[in-house]
Parts: structure tokens; sequence; C-alpha cells
């Protein structure tokens, strides 16, 4: 159990990486550029004459659902103006459904948008030798190895 406690030393991409493992990547930042992601997500077509995007009917998924169904919502005026251009905070756990579903849509189909960001240059790496937290080779590692590298956007 000691390992369950947290320090400052600790944060959550850090515990989530040593616990799952894989990579984590940056997400749009702005609301618009999170918004832009789940109405691209929520409108893509399967292809087939559906949708893309079909969250199951289970229990597991009521709030996401519920969230998404109205309970995530813009604040409006009496006359039904919206105040401002953001979901209303505080709304737990509305909120939260919300937000995480936003940098999920975000991470499997990113908006081409972006936080406007320009067309970025694809650099080749060997896996595993970036390091995530920099963007940089790791000490000892090669760039641009023939080996079957990875692609690596360039930030």
């Amino acid at each position: 159990m000691a390992e369950m406690r947290s320090d400052i030393e600790q944060n959550a991409v850090r515990r989530i990486r040593r616990a799952l493992g894989g990579t984590f990547h940056e997400g749009g930042t702005t609301w618009a550029a999170r918004a832009a992601a789940m109405l691209a997500l929520l409108n893509l077509g399967n292809g087939r004459g559906g949708m893309a995007l079909q969250i199951c009917p289970s229990d597991d998924t009521r709030g996401l659902r519920r969230a998404l169904g109205g309970a995530w919502y813009y604040t409006v005026t009496r006359g039904g103006s919206v105040v401002r251009d953001l979901p209303a905070k505080p709304n737990h756990p509305w909120e939260d459904l919300g937000d995480a579903f936003c940098y999920f849509a975000g991470g499997v189909a990113p908006s081409r948008d972006r936080d406007a960001r320009p067309p970025q240059e694809v650099r080749y790496a060997i896996h595993g030798r970036i390091d995530p937290w920099t963007g940089k080779p790791r000490e000892g590692s090669t760039q641009g190895s023939a080996q079957g590298g990875d692609r690596w956007p360039r930030r």
C-alpha cells in the first residue's frame, strides 16, 4: 500500500505510464481545438451509412451518455443566449466527463486545426529512443536509422 501514496515528485502522467505503459501525446488545450476534435468525431461516418463512434449502452457508460445527452452544457441567459463559449463550470461530474471525452476525441480523431498549428515536419526515430517529456533523442540513441523506426512529429 505504500507505493499507492503520492508525493510531490509524482504526477498523473508518470503514474499512469508506470501502471499501463505506452506513450502520451499532448492534446489540444484550447476549447476551440478540443471542441473541434469532439465535433469531428461525433460527425464521422463509418463508411457504411452509420456513425464511426458508437457508445455502448451499458451501465459503465451511463455517466458519459448522460453528460453528452445534456447534463454537460453551456450556460445561457434567461433569453436563451449563450453566456460564453465554454461549457458551464462548476458542473460536477458532467464537466469532467465532457472534458475527458474531448481529450479522447482529440486522441482518436484529432482535428486538422489542432490549436491552429502549421503542418508538422516528420522525423524518424527508433522506437523508445525519444524522451517523451522533451521530444529529444535519449543519450546514446541514433536518429534516422533505417531499422523500421516510428514516425514522430517534430514539435
